[in-house]
């Protein structure tokens, strides 16, 4: 489920940033600068979040590969060669 969730917020994560953008800074349209530290923060947030979530698959993607079943590792190309096996 984890992986599930990383992965979708990986995939949007620039859709998720570009809307804060333009809720920040086209629809509220206050120049302030606690507005502009609150707009920062959200996307300063939300880069951490996605760099969590892109280290998470790559320590998976190696974690699955390392608890592999031991049928994974029997080799039945050779079986359908005449004369190899």
């Amino acid at each position: 489920m984890t992986w599930r969730c990383a992965s979708v917020y990986s995939a949007i994560f620039g859709l998720f940033v570009s809307r804060w953008f333009w809720f920040f800074d086209g629809f509220l349209r206050i120049p302030t600068k606690a507005i502009k530290d609150l707009r920062d923060w959200g996307v300063m947030s939300m880069t951490y979040l996605y760099i969590a979530a892109r280290l998470f698959i790559l320590v998976e993607l190696f974690r699955t590969l390392f608890y592999l079943p031991p049928d994974a590792f029997t080799s039945t190309w050779t079986s359908s060669i005449p004369h190899f096996s």
